[in-house]
């Protein structure tokens, strides 16, 4: 190989071998160390004059100082000829100085302390003489030279041409034009894969491709003999030098990926930053570790065929024709690579062969891009003779377009007639529908002591003769019912199973059984003497029934509430419907959040009923509504749509706006888009009617007044617990002030189970029972009430009712 590339250089050589050089490493040398601060050593002879300083002086460790002497003879013809005489040495260093009989002829670098100093390591240098300074015989050449011992660069550190001759001779040995060529090729061949990569950012590989020229001409560039004239410190090109050569691999492994796989895979990128870290180091340990950083990096050489060569093989095996150029290509440089790593370790041999291979891997790339552009030129061939047939189909179609265009729009007219005959058809049908629903959307409360408000906004919306309506699946109605001699306020907002046609169907069922019921409670005389607690539930139960006759398909959620307009007190059952929600001294909270019910039409229905009893006060509002008041389509910051999920929306909505149900609807829709029917019932207290309880309590006020022993008493509650306490002695007087205190104070569930303690006392067992399942259904959990259901349910020999409870307490055992 060497033989070979000698051969291609000798054509591009200035002239031919002088016969008159002297071969310095063949005269007789001795060399002895300097010091600056004592006298010098004596002259020893040494075997060669490359034979490493540090095998002559192995305890030397540090910067050492000294020097060279050997003498020599010249021919009168080497004196006569026109050309001046030079000096050339294949590589010298650190810092040095040049003596030809007594006259320095050169010096490179300085040192002046371990801090201070100037490395001039070089390769190929030349340094010409004076003629006149040199005689035929005994000339004598001393070589002063100086160095750190710990690196390997201080000396004649590469075996190779030490020669005197001529000028002209020398400069033959130093000029490299092929090189030279070379790395002006490589420049511009980096900078046009640069441009491609501009013009069409896409093809990253163009991108790879400059960094792997740009690399590696930096690396042939620091190591060429014009760069290593400049006169700066050569510790800095070395450290370029090596870290350069460390990015070449990478860089090329990456070209390779980016083009055959247009991807980078882990392995690949594990060896980018192994070399990267290399790379790195070389500026930052001291100097004399470079070798070592060096000898690294060759270990990894070794290996690095395996990583390179696996892309190219595998994608060869794949059929992929560039694999085969870059296979042929890579092959070349691999085996250079290989020589020179062999040559510059074992051998000493400072010439790099690789960067004349390079051309041919860079060649081999020319190649593959003329291959890839002749690819590319067939497919555009083959893609303009698709457009040429589709250009004579369209204009095939374009003949007759009019007539096709008249047709179609015909047929599209026709079309529309008969879907706006469909729709005004549908749109009838959705009229006669809300024809029968309307009736439904009955409000009726008494207004001195209510505010009722309320909200229907169904999703389907359909104009019909000119005017707008709405159907849908939400139900609002609000009556007033006679329960035991009082008036309350009972209410519903139901929610049925499904949009438009569906959902209308389900709400007019609830509606028309929900008002026959409350019906006939009102002309009932004795169901209308049930307690609120019981008409709940019994209303529930029908509805329940009604809407199992569907088997599932029609399901219905539902707030049913009463409230009693002298006390406050309100009474509800949640169907799985929405929280109710007290909007409170302007702070809104979920009221109903134990609910436990299916909604209506489930058929496995089993659990038991719950009524949820609260106590509210003037000025308290309760806002009830279907889920389309959290089913809203919201968009995001990033410009998309979401369905809401926060649970805490409406919340928020009821306290922004103070509780008013217009605020309510327009704080929603100013955060979104409905999906679903939305109904919204809001109520506020605004006073009690009091009633005949008004002159008990203006009685019990005077008594207050006038006995000494509750004269600190505030509240009537307190004041009748007291008597109930501490005066009444008979059962029948205390069963009085019960009544009276359960039907002031109905929220409180204590006076119930008084008063059923004391029905059972006196044998009227009927009386607690019927307490006793008041008290069931607003805390069905109660262990105590249900042991005294049992026990007065025994007494009246009511036996098929006992195994129930007694399942129900067993129960309640074994979860404690």
């Amino acid at each position: 190989m060497k033989e070979f590339f000698t051969f291609l250089l000798s054509f591009f050589l200035v002239s031919s071998p002088s016969d008159e050089r002297i071969d310095l490493k063949n005269l007789h040398w001795e060399m002895r160390e300097i010091s600056q601060s004592a006298s010098n050593s004596e002259w020893f002879p040494i075997q060669s004059m490359t034979e490493p300083i540090q095998s002559l002086y192995p305890e030397k460790n540090g910067w050492g100082f000294f020097e060279f002497r050997t003498r020599f003879d010249l021919p009168d013809s080497f004196l006569n000829n026109h050309s001046p005489p030079a000096l050339y040495f294949i590589s010298i260093g650190e810092v040095f100085s040049i003596f030809v009989n007594n006259e320095k002829i050169a010096s490179e670098g300085y040192f002046e302390n371990d801090h201070k100093f100037q490395v001039r390591s070089l390769r190929s240098y030349t340094s010409p003489i004076n003629s006149r300074i040199l005689k035929s015989q005994n000339n004598e050449l001393i070589i002063q030279i100086s160095g750190d011992l710990r690196g390997k660069s201080t000396g004649f550190f590469y075996p190779g041409e030490y020669i005197l001759s001529t000028y002209e001779d020398i400069l033959s040995l130093r000029q490299d034009l092929i090189g030279d060529f070379l790395n002006y090729f490589y420049i511009l061949f980096s900078f046009y894969h640069l441009y491609l990569f501009l013009t069409n950012k896409s093809e990253r590989h163009n991108l790879n491709i400059f960094f792997l020229g740009s690399i590696t001409c930096l690396y042939f560039i620091v190591r060429s003999t014009s760069f290593q004239s400049l006169k700066w410190d050569t510790e800095y090109f070395l450290r370029l030098e090596y870290s350069s050569l460390m990015l070449t691999l990478p860089a090329l492994l990456y070209f390779q990926e980016y083009l055959l796989r247009g991807k980078i895979n882990l392995v690949a990128r594990v060896f980018k930053w192994m070399s990267i870290l290399l790379s790195l180091s070389c500026w930052i340990f001291y100097r004399y570790y470079l070798e070592d950083i060096l000898f690294i990096w060759k270990l990894i050489c070794v290996v690095s065929p395996l990583i390179i060569f696996y892309s190219p093989i595998s994608e060869f095996r794949k059929k992929n024709p560039d694999a085969i150029i870059i296979l042929f290509g890579l092959s070349i440089v691999s085996l250079v690579l290989f020589i020179d790593l062999y040559l510059v370790t074992f051998q000493k041999n400072h010439t790099i062969y690789s960067k004349y291979t390079f051309f041919f891997y860079f060649l081999s790339l020319g190649v593959l891009i003329a291959n890839r552009m002749t690819r590319l030129n067939g497919h555009i061939q083959f893609l303009n003779e698709v457009l040429n047939n589709k250009i004579t189909v369209i204009e095939d179609l374009n003949k007759n377009l009019e007539l096709k265009v008249e047709k179609r729009t015909r047929e599209l007219s026709l079309s529309l007639i008969d879907i706006e005959r469909l729709k005004e058809k549908q749109d009838g049908d959705y009229f006669l529908i809300t024809l029968i629903a309307d009736p439904l959307y009955f409000i009726q409360f008494d207004k001195n002591y209510l505010d009722i408000s309320t909200i229907l906004n169904q999703y389907k919306k359909f104009s019909f003769k000119s005017k707008e309506y709405q159907i849908g699946g939400d139900l609002i109605i609000v009556e007033t019912i006679p329960i035991s001699d009082k008036n309350y306020t009972i209410f519903i907002n139901g929610d049925a199973m499904g949009k438009s046609l569906q959902g209308a169907t389900g709400a007019i069922v609830l509606g028309v059984v929900f008002k026959s019921l409350i019906n006939t409670r009102r002309y009932s005389e004795q169901i209308a003497n049930n307690s609120p607690e019981f008409t709940l539930k019994n209303i529930f139960i029908d509805l329940q029934k009604v809407f199992e006759s569907f088997d599932g398909l029609m399901l219905c959620s539902a707030l049913i509430g009463l409230i009693d307009t002298e006390t406050g007190c309100l009474y509800s059952i949640n169907a799985e419907h929405p929280y109710t929600v007290l909007y409170r001294n302007k702070k809104a909270e979920f009221l109903d959040l134990d609910n436990s019910l299916y909604k209506l039409g489930t058929s496995w229905f089993q659990k038991g009923i719950h009524v949820i009893v609260k106590q509210l006060f003037i000025g308290d509002v309760i806002l009830t509504g279907s889920d389309g008041r959290e089913d809203i389509l919201i968009r995001t910051e990033l410009n998309q749509y979401s369905i809401n999920e926060n649970s805490n929306l409406f919340l928020e909505a009821v306290e922004n706006s103070l509780g008013d149900s217009e605020n309510i609807f327009k704080y929603l829709q100013s955060r979104g888009n409905f999906t679903d029917d939305f109904s919204l019932i809001r109520i506020q207290i605004l006073g009690l009617n009091t009633g005949e309880s008004h002159k008990i309590l203006s009685l019990l006020d005077d008594i207050i007044d006038y006995h000494e022993l509750f004269k600190e008493k505030d509240r009537i509650e307190d004041y009748l617990e007291n008597i109930f306490l501490n005066t009444l002695k008979s059962d029948y007087d205390k069963i009085r002030v019960k009544e009276v205190l359960s039907d002031l104070f109905p929220y409180h569930i204590h006076h119930l189970e008084t008063l059923r303690n004391l029905y059972s006392s006196i044998g009227r067992y009927e009386d607690a029972a019927s307490i006793g399942e008041r008290i069931r259904i607003r805390d069905p959990y109660n262990k105590e009430n249900l042991v005294s259901l049992l026990n007065l349910y025994k007494n009246l020999k009511y036996h098929h009712r006992l195994p129930k409870l007694i399942d129900k307490i067993n129960a309640l055992d074994s979860k404690t």
